[in-house]
């Protein structure tokens, strides 16, 4: 077993304690160890079954520790199963949730691009609408900077005149056009 492999186990246990803030170290850890080799293979069953964690934070750091381990994933067809069961963090009840999730996206395409139509898709049909009043103008927010940032950097295939946001109880619909936001009072 490499070293890598030996200190991803042991923060994996830590991940897993009762410990909040030991935890939350270890996620971290985790994550930057993911980013540089593919530590968390042996875990991807495991952080799959935590996408539907009773926790909200379990979902979370599974999402974003599989978005991260996704660069090692060559074959298209799982990173299309694996990205098809995470998907379900960006509808998630809790809107942090969804606001870290989404905010992850950019960077899952950039090293995963062939999922680019598919989290684009996926990120448009977010409704923000059923989340708190005060949540769903930042979900909204989020998701149209997600897009955006997906369009300038993500691949050409998906610049096109426009990517929709759905809007929130008290937001109206905007669509990310030429690099502005406008409502559609404002077309």
């Amino acid at each position: 077993m490499g070293a890598d492999a030996m200190e991803s186990e042991g923060l994996w246990e830590v991940m897993n304690s009762p410990d909040g803030n030991q935890a939350y170290v270890a996620f971290k850890q985790l994550r930057l160890l993911a980013s540089e080799a593919p530590v968390l293979d042996a875990y991807e069953n495991d952080l799959v079954d935590m996408l539907d964690a009773k926790s909200s934070y379990a979902r979370t750091r599974a999402f974003l520790l599989l978005a991260t381990n996704m660069r090692w994933i060559e074959d298209e067809p799982e990173a299309d199963r694996l990205f098809e069961k995470m998907a379900s963090c960006l509808h998630d009840p809790k809107p942090i949730v969804v606001r870290q999730c989404v905010q992850a996206m950019p960077q899952l395409v950039a090293t995963s691009p062939s999922l680019a139509r598919r989290i684009v898709r996926e990120l448009e049909k977010i409704d923000p609408s059923g989340y708190r009043d005060s949540m769903a103008p930042l979900i909204a927010k989020d998701v149209a900077t997600s897009l955006a940032e997906i369009r300038e950097t993500g691949p050409t295939s998906l610049v096109s005149d426009h990517l929709t946001v759905q809007a929130g109880k008290d937001n109206p619909p905007r669509t990310v056009e030429d690099n502005v936001t406008r409502t559609d009072a404002e077309r």
